[in-house]
């Protein structure tokens, strides 16, 4: 990278021109404190500043710095499952703004998705950049860096939406930088008296209030508990995942703790599995409940009839 001009006569008011090649930018000039390292072209005309040559005297210090234009991106998506990872089918998000900044925090950029959920930065200078995703309304950021792939996992901070920092060098395009966004699912939800025996959800069958109902998560942990009231219950703003709801039997009375007409699952043990993804309501968590008719004979069904 070297040149040289010789044989130059004593005068004032010489300057250098600097000729970026095709697909390279001028860098910018005069930056720190050694004028032998620093680039002395200006970014927009390539000219250095005015030199005077002495008699006998070289001058080595008049330089030029260029750089290929670097780039960085990649998608917002819905992470349906929650888990952190862009699986296939999983869609992109569009409109969603993408800010850019330097390493001073200072603005560089603003952009949005596309119809894809895919954005970009270009024409960068080489340097230190993060990225801040905007969370859309009625959204919230999925987990942060998991799973081995680079590619296809979340960057975004669960909390503030900003990606950590990223130092692009000249011609580097950087495409990693990702963000998932799930919206809430919730899990319900209603405990009723089943007076007719018959294990269906009968309108004007009455809610059995004040039983304890628990969430438990896909490793069977228990993460939330709430009790009933006469209009049921609803686990709600939770990330998609397994859940199971589990009835605390001890909440209820002993008549209708031993007597369950329904149960969600079918095995009534007073416990159901679902799988919720991305945006689901998920009412179907329902269990009926009759009196024990060996504990309270007057409380049994009734019968008809007597003999032909």
């Amino acid at each position: 990278g070297a040149y040289v001009f010789t044989n130059v006569a004593p005068a004032a008011g010489y300057f250098v021109e600097f000729v970026a090649p095709a697909g390279y930018v001028l860098g910018l000039p005069n930056l720190g404190g050694d004028d032998a390292l620093d680039s002395d072209a200006d970014a927009a005309t390539g000219r250095s500043g005015p030199i005077e040559i002495l008699t006998g005297a070289d001058d080595t210090s008049v330089d030029a710095a260029l750089y290929v234009p670097a780039s960085l991106g990649s998608a917002v998506w819905e992470d349906l499952n929650g888990d952190g990872i862009q699986d296939a089918g999983e869609p992109g998000l569009q409109s969603v703004v993408v800010r850019l900044y330097d390493a001073d925090t200072n603005l560089v950029d603003t952009t949005t998705t596309d119809a894809g959920g895919q954005y970009s930065f270009a024409n960068l200078p080489p340097g230190e950049y993060f990225v801040a995703f905007s969370r859309p309304s009625g959204y919230r950021f999925t987990l942060q860096d998991r799973g081995g792939d680079d590619t296809v996992d979340s960057d975004a901070d669960p909390v503030s939406g900003i990606a950590i920092p990223t130092m692009l060098v000249s011609g580097e395009n950087d495409p990693t930088w990702n963000a998932g966004l799930y919206r809430p699912v919730s899990v319900g939800d209603y405990v009723w008296l089943d007076e007719n025996w018959d294990g269906i959800q009968d309108p004007g069958k009455a809610g059995i209030p004040n039983v304890r109902m628990e969430l438990l998560d896909g490793g069977l942990n228990v993460i939330a508990a709430t009790l009933t009231d006469l209009n049921g219950l609803l686990f709600a703003g939770l990330p998609p995942g397994d859940y199971t709801v589990r009835v605390d039997a001890a909440t209820l009375a002993p008549q209708l703790a031993a007597n369950p007409t329904f149960d969600p699952d079918g095995t009534l043990d007073g416990e159901t599995a679902v799988t919720a993804v991305s945006g689901d309501v998920l009412l179907d968590g329902d269990f009926g409940f009759n009196w024990n008719p060996e504990s309270d004979p007057d409380l049994s069904p009734g019968s008809i009839g007597d003999r032909i």
